[in-house]
């Protein structure tokens, strides 16, 4: 008999299959469940190297041994074939191990892998984030974890956020030092990331994190300083002080810090501005409600009364004057005209200005204050202009800048600016989607799709940023890609976006796009008219653009002037009546470029 012939007898062939097989999927098993258990790498490939070694053993057994009715017997001691039945099972237990083989094979390629993968790319992205951050700024890079509220009765969280933002504030106006913003940092709050892992996603060398609690009339502030990476401890320090000398505890903190770090500023250490301590409670106490991002309209409710309060006891806290103007002027007064409102939100800000005439957030209030009410674009570029002048690298302002200066023709320097913010703020997702449009009014769609897939390496469900994603492909000519997204975005999550209509449009699939029109319609006409003038817009149906455009009410300048920067118009812009639109909200290239906004900007940001 041949050696094939004898392999054959003796069911070499079927234990190496079935051996190869099951190994296979042993191993497949193993690379899954092994990290779920924190087993590292070099666990994974002991046991794909016990199995390789297996082989040899297992076909040489298979080659002395015979598997019988009366078990295994050695080959020479058989001397009848084995049964056809028998030798039919072993193949359907083959035939079951290399279907459960390959059905696992499936499920881990088209199941498993994607999410693997997913969240590989997520690491990686925000490793190189990091990466990139640290070797542009050195070592001199710090975060200010919110702080965490000890005290028995668990009512000073307020105090606890509010402090840490002021701390991080007041370390920002520091120019050698980079501080992460507050979005990226206030993350981890109630987060069980270790500290080198916050460093690594902030792209951070050092950490502050601190806590508070109350005993008595005293307060009790532990703050610790952090190098990140070792998880170090380089100072940890208790202030056991009566509340009204918070002031001096974080001028304490942040002079500490900065010998830590051992930073030579130009300008002298920062230091925190001086209120009565019971209004500065209820000015922290107010910002926290108003900022939380879970806060109610009960919740929004309280800010007024709050903000009231701190006035009563310090008429002249220009921060608080400037926060209560702006609630006012969101909300309104049940028990005032519109008018009238305008009239006392415009009277708080100068006095906040009268007081301070470098507040810089009243300032850029203002500035807003005269856009959206007074349609007074040329003033509301100089109080632009005053505030970054008065503090270049308030945070607030910087934002503010981002979202208006499209609308004053300038989307290059809000390029600039969201540049600089999403370097310290490497976790906000709002600054990216913002510094995205002014990439799309800019024309250059490769940064936007850049920035966009940041978001969704961030967020990689957030079908917004999927839409928009479709959008600048759409933009770029790119109408196939455009289409792909806009479908998985609609079979992901139901929600049909005007790009969707608008790609199947361009690619003349007029029946389909027919066919969903009436759902868009239906969707968006009450609430959002002008992203269906948008859509009319962009297929060249002028007359249908305006109609809606014009049901849109004309007093909220914010939105049409936002909205007038889009790239979805710009077909509309050799119609006259585009032009007449221009000139009413006073965004000609003519008013627009007499504009003075050569504005300071922080270090390192180059135009």
């Amino acid at each position: 008999m041949s050696l094939w012939g004898e392999f054959r007898r003796r069911n070499v062939h079927r234990v190496a299959i079935a051996y190869v097989a099951t190994a296979w999927l042993l191993i497949q098993v193993v690379e899954t469940l092994f990290p779920v258990f924190g087993l590292s790498d070099t666990a994974i490939r002991a046991v794909v190297i016990v199995l390789a070694i297996g082989f040899v053993p297992a076909v040489i057994l298979s080659w002395v041994f015979e598997w019988t009715p009366d078990g295994f017997r050695r080959d020479s001691e058989v001397t009848a074939p084995a049964p056809a039945g028998r030798t039919r099972r072993f193949d359907a237990a083959i035939i079951a191990m290399l279907v459960l083989a390959v059905a696992y094979f499936s499920v881990d390629k088209f199941v498993f892998d994607p999410v693997r993968d997913r969240d590989r790319e997520v690491k990686v992205a925000a490793e190189a984030r990091g990466d990139a951050i640290r070797q542009k700024y050195g070592e001199n890079s710090i975060a200010v974890l919110a702080f965490e509220d000890i005290s028995e009765a668990g009512d000073l969280g307020y105090f606890a956020d509010g402090l840490a933002e002021e701390l991080l504030n007041l370390l920002a106006g520091i120019p050698e030092l980079r501080v992460a913003g507050r979005t990226s940092a206030f993350s981890f709050k109630d987060n069980p990331a270790t500290i080198p892992e916050i460093g690594e996603a902030l792209g951070v060398t050092y950490i502050v994190e601190g806590s508070v609690r109350s005993a008595a009339d005293r307060i009790r502030i532990t703050v610790q300083l952090v190098e990140a990476a070792s998880d170090t401890h380089l100072f940890s320090q208790n202030y056991d002080r009566d509340f009204g000398d918070i002031f001096d505890i974080q001028d304490e903190v942040a002079a500490k810090v900065v010998d830590e770090l051992q930073i030579s500023l130009v300008g002298g250490k920062p230091h925190a501005k001086r209120v009565d301590p019971r209004a500065y409670a209820l000015y922290l106490q107010a910002r926290t409600t108003w900022n939380s991002s879970d806060a109610t309209e009960e919740d929004i409710a309280r800010v007024r009364p709050l903000l009231e309060r701190a006035l009563e006891i310090d008429p002249g806290y220009g921060e608080a004057m400037s926060m209560y103007a702006r609630h006012l002027f969101y909300f309104g007064d049940a028990d005032m005209s519109d008018e009238d409102v305008a009239t006392r939100v415009r009277q708080m800000f100068t006095r906040a200005l009268a007081i301070d005439p470098n507040n810089a957030n009243a300032l850029d209030w203002m500035s807003t204050f005269s856009l959206m009410h007074d349609n007074d674009i040329e003033t509301a570029a100089r109080y632009k202009k005053r505030a970054h002048d008065a503090d270049p690298v308030n945070y607030e302002v910087l934002s503010g800048s981002m979202r208006s200066l499209p609308m004053y023709g300038r989307p290059d320097l809000a390029v600039r600016i969201g540049e600089y913010l999403i370097e310290r703020d490497p976790l906000c997702i709002s600054c990216y989607l913002e510094l995205v449009e002014s990439y799309l009014q800019l024309g250059d769609f490769a940064s936007a799709k850049a920035r966009l897939s940041d978001v969704l390496d961030l967020d990689p469900d957030f079908m917004w940023a999927k839409a928009r994603l479709g959008a600048a492909h759409l933009f770029a000519g790119e109408t196939g890609r455009a289409l792909e997204i806009f479908s998985e975005v609609r079979a992901e999550s139901g929600e049909l976006y005007p790009g969707h209509l608008q790609a199947l449009h361009d690619f003349g699939r007029h029946e389909e796009f027919n066919a969903l029109l009436p759902e868009f319609l239906e969707f968006h006409e009450e609430e959002y008219p002008f992203i269906v003038a948008q859509l009319y817009a962009w297929i060249g149906d002028n007359d249908e653009a305006f109609r809606w455009l014009d049901r849109r009410d004309r007093e909220n300048s914010w939105i049409i002037r936002s909205q007038m920067t889009r790239v979805w118009y710009r077909k509309l812009y050799d119609d006259p009546r585009w032009q007449a639109l221009l000139e009413q909200y006073q965004m000609t290239d003519e008013i627009l470029e007499s504009l003075d906004l050569d504005i300071r900007l922080p270090p390192g940001v180059e135009l």
